[in-house]
């Protein structure tokens, strides 16, 4: 608690106030935040931490995400063909353990997390994000949680806290140009920064994608996790019999969430 008023008095003096009205605002704040259950109490402190991160974010940033395409060598057979979970997983494991990341390493380390995937879930081609969650952290000993019903400002809080953000989309939806064809109709990206109005991403799908950029719009409409079957399983592109319109049109009755992941664990 102590820390919090340190941070809120510094961020108010910092948007211009004198020391005295700082701590008379606080003091304002403080009596409101005791007079609510203890359940209210916290869910006010949390909400003044989160309102000044935001107002303190710059204006832009951009992490620097090594950058290798989910086909390394440009064979677009499988499994590369279906490897952008892997791939933006690996790019992550890569930046948060600072090492350099090449062409032969994303080979081999897409070949080990496939055979990982095969006896974990029985399948590596279209892996929902709960299963990404699996892979992020038993495999790659990553910190993560999802993030539900996301946001811009949510987003970029994320990020200047060191955080990455892996975003599972309608690949089609996003229209890249540099995508063959209509596009891919599951795909992962990896959100790394953000300016003007537009995020920042590592997009594995194209040798073009380092540091492209997707509108907010845009990105936030395409986000879309695997929707459902009516048995309550998971809706696997890859694996239906269907045409591609209709497998375009059951991706997008997905929940948009996405996995922030915060580091390697401890």
């Amino acid at each position: 608690m102590q820390n919090l008023l340190v941070i809120i008095i510094l961020t108010l003096v910092f948007q211009g106030l004198s020391w005295n009205q700082a701590f008379d605002l606080l003091e304002d704040q403080l009596a409101q935040i005791n007079n609510q259950p203890e359940r209210l109490k916290q869910l006010t402190e949390n909400k003044l931490v989160q309102e000044n991160i935001i107002k303190k974010i710059p204006a832009e940033l951009d992490l620097e995400v090594p950058f290798v395409p989910q086909a390394p060598l440009a064979d677009w057979s499988m499994p590369y063909q279906e490897a952008c979970e892997e791939a933006a997983l690996i790019q992550t494991k890569y930046y948060f353990s600072d090492q350099k990341l090449t062409a032969e390493k994303m080979v081999q380390e897409i070949s080990q997390i496939v055979d990982w995937e095969k006896q974990k879930f029985g399948l590596y081609t279209d892996t929902a994000l709960s299963e990404v969650k699996v892979m992020a952290e038993e495999y790659f000993n990553l910190a993560t949680e999802i993030m539900e019903n996301p946001s811009v400002e949510n987003v970029k809080a994320n990020l200047n806290q060191g955080n990455l953000i892996l975003v599972p989309t309608a690949g089609q939806a996003l229209g890249n140009p540099y995508f063959s064809g209509a596009g891919p109709l599951y795909h992962f990206v990896v959100i790394r920064g953000y300016t003007g109005n537009q995020f920042i991403v590592n997009d594995v799908g194209t040798k073009r994608g380092e540091a492209y950029r997707y509108d907010y719009d845009l990105l936030l409409r395409a986000n879309h996790d695997l929707s459902k079957n009516p048995d309550g399983s998971w809706f696997r592109p890859y694996d239906s019999q269907t045409d591609d319109q209709t497998k375009h049109k059951k991706m997008l009755q997905g929940v948009a969430r996405m996995l922030v992941v915060k580091g390697l664990k401890k």
